[in-house]
């Protein structure tokens, strides 16, 4: 696009003077030319430079414009594939490293808003996903974000979820055990057994979860590296 730009400028150029040259040439042929023949051409010359830089001036500033575009081009493209890799990476740790924690694991309504983020979490993602797409063309880069996107879903998804229902449950079973009554030594006895045993359960949800997890990220790892290092690369390349 520039260099068509400069070759316009020379085109105009050739194409206003060579009349005058010729003009001149062809009337004075072999003659040295008067002091008056002199500044009538240099006149004639200086309105013709006049224009050329008014027509320079413009094209300049057309220039300046589609070369501002393309480096806004260029930001806007790399900032979507910045922006999708940060909702991403925080969808990723979200389901990976923060769950269950970081919510009171005895208050249901923590654990359905913790679930009801997955869904919010994912769905940015998704937003994030749809500009990439339309600034790259780039066929290996959106398999990469699929092949990511379907291992997460196949292997974290479930289990983050799952254990945060879990727990819901052994809440709710911790309720009806609060309930019960405890009087006599037998009821007392029984009751103590039946909290160990809602102990022994969430410790089991709990141990359930880590070992599914360490498994699954294992899976999904080779996946992340491999996507992040082209992104990397992508970044990088854009200038």
């Amino acid at each position: 696009m520039k260099t068509e730009i400069i070759l316009d400028i020379i085109i105009i150029a050739t194409i206003f003077l060579s009349p005058i040259i010729k003009s001149y040439l062809q009337e004075k042929g072999k003659n040295i030319a008067t002091s008056e023949d002199i500044e009538e051409l240099t006149q004639k010359v200086e309105t013709i430079k006049e224009d050329f830089n008014n027509k320079s001036a413009i094209l300049k500033a057309k220039l300046d414009l589609l070369t501002n575009l393309e480096l806004n081009f260029k930001n806007e493209k790399r900032n979507s594939l910045i922006n999708f890799h940060k909702d991403f990476a925080y969808w990723f740790d979200l389901l990976s490293t923060s769950s269950p924690s970081l919510v009171d694991e005895y208050n249901n309504k923590e654990i359905d808003e913790k679930i009801y983020k997955y869904d919010l979490v994912y769905q940015k993602v998704l937003t994030s996903e749809a500009l990439v797409q339309l600034y790259f063309e780039d066929k290996h880069l959106n398999q990469l974000i699929y092949n990511l996107k379907v291992a997460i879903i196949k292997y974290l998804t479930p289990h983050s979820t799952n254990v945060l229902l879990n727990l819901k449950y052994n809440n709710f079973e911790f309720e009806q055990y609060n309930k019960i009554p405890a009087i006599t030594i037998e009821e007392i006895e029984k009751k103590k057994i039946e909290h160990e045993n809602l102990i022994k359960k969430r410790s089991a949800i709990y141990n359930e979860y880590r070992e599914k997890m360490i498994d699954s990220y294992q899976k999904v790892m080779p996946l992340y590296n491999e996507y992040l290092l082209y992104v990397r690369k992508i970044i990088n390349n854009i200038n």
